[in-house]
């Protein structure tokens, strides 16, 4: 069966109603078509939420007035995430795109989640900057909005450097082992004690929803399984 979701993004209070159709022997797939501009755009999903998380994505950054990029259809929030090559570069895209849509305290679970996963996703390379550094730098510059982020520091600007180059290649993710140790960094507070079960939950939802979100944008088929 393939069910299609149309929705044309110039009119996003007015989607379209799904239509689906089937045919024997076929694999199940969704597609997400939506126009820009009069031009037709399509993406195929394995499962239907991705398509519909996609088709949301969509209709909300038209609804915030976002400028879409005529080639690849996608607004510049998700064009940016898409064509990241890093991690750091990926979730600096992701937690721009989510901001002005989350509550205080979403924020600030975003924030934090963000910057535990970013300093596991770094390459072994010599001068890596001290963990407290990293985290001022993450929590304070790299995932805050443009007006609200300070001057940096000599300091810093030579930790973001250092960040930039050691972050690992966004396909890298697609190694189980990887979202693993994600997973194991978030489980434990800066301490190095278990953090409370709830809180384990949480970050590993924001983890979980970012990755599906580079699932939507064509980084992967599909969320490692580890996660």
């Amino acid at each position: 069966m393939i069910l299609r979701l149309r929705a044309c993004v110039t009119s996003p209070q007015h989607p379209l109603p799904f239509r689906a159709t089937s045919k024997p022997g076929k694999v199940i797939s969704y597609t997400a078509r939506w126009t820009v501009c009069g031009r037709e755009k399509a993406r195929t999903f394995e499962k239907s939420a991705q398509a519909k998380n996609f088709l949301s994505d969509l209709r909300q950054a038209a609804k915030d007035g976002e400028a879409f990029d005529l080639d690849s259809g996608l607004p510049v929030s998700m064009l940016k995430a898409a064509t990241a090559r890093t991690w750091l570069e990926f979730a600096r895209a992701y937690v721009k795109a989510r901001w002005p849509h989350a509550a205080a305290k979403s924020r600030e679970g975003l924030t934090d989640t963000m910057t535990v996963v970013t300093l596991v996703f770094v390459k072994e390379m010599p001068g890596r900057p001290k963990a407290a550094l990293l985290r001022v730098l993450l929590r304070q510059h790299v995932f805050v909005p443009d007006a609200r982020r300070p001057d940096i520091s000599p300091d810093l600007g030579k930790a973001l450097r250092w960040l930039e180059s050691a972050s690992i290649p966004i396909t890298d993710l697609e190694e189980p082992r990887l979202a693993r140790a994600a997973l194991e960094a978030l489980a434990l507070q800066l301490d190095g004690q278990p953090a409370a079960s709830s809180t384990f939950r949480r970050k590993r939802a924001v983890f979980k929803h970012a990755l599906g979100y580079a699932v939507e944008l064509g980084t992967w088929r599909r969320i490692p399984s580890t996660v």
